[in-house]
């Protein structure tokens, strides 16, 4: 049973390479720390936007991949990335469990999409200190039900507060990223070279 937690941002560049589960695998083994993976599929996304024509030169992706006409495809692509992110850490004998935020109540989406507040994470915190490793995609449940994909730094900074009396810290692996958390969560942040 592992106690203390870190939350794992693997950035858009890291979970596009398909090499990197078996690195990141090694990180996690060698932890003695619990982890919640936070997943960003911004480039699965754009590639599912561009694949559809719903990018004009100068759109942003996360508001087309919400557009009511692309919402299920953008939503298809990121929860098959975050799954074949769990099912490359499986292969090498990390109990990865993928999750949508949506999950029971993970992410929610309020005030007309106005911020990302943290649902009921009690579980999911229980679930990785029994060793297993949740991986999270960046998809919050609205308030009329529907789903919405989310900014997924955005998601990493309310998970960071919400679970801040139960991390020790987060691990990112991208050092620029690390620098621009250190101003926003009250926890150790620290960028680990894949």
């Amino acid at each position: 049973m592992k106690e203390a937690l870190r939350l794992v941002f693997l950035d858009a560049y890291h979970a596009g390479d398909p090499t990197v589960a078996q690195r990141l695998a090694r990180v996690l083994l060698g932890s003695r720390h619990g982890s919640i993976i936070l997943t960003d599929p911004s480039d699965r996304l754009l590639l599912s936007m561009a694949s559809l024509a719903a990018l004009d030169d100068d759109a942003d992706v996360l508001a087309a991949a919400n557009a009511a006409e692309n919402a299920l495809a953008a939503q298809l692509a990121v929860t098959s990335h975050t799954r074949s992110i769990a099912a490359g850490l499986s292969e090498f004998q990390v109990p990865a469990v993928p999750l949508r935020g949506s999950d029971r109540g993970l992410v929610l989406h309020l005030n007309g999409g106005a911020r990302i507040d943290m649902g009921d994470w009690d579980w999911l915190v229980d679930l990785a200190k029994t060793g297993a490793v949740p991986t999270v995609a960046p998809v919050a449940r609205n308030e009329d039900g529907s789903e919405v994909l989310v900014d997924p730094v955005g998601l990493l900074a309310a998970a960071a507060s919400k679970l801040a009396a139960e991390i020790s810290g987060i691990t990112v692996f991208d050092h620029a990223l690390r620098d621009g958390l250190e101003n926003v969560v009250a926890c150790e942040v620290k960028a680990v070279a894949l």
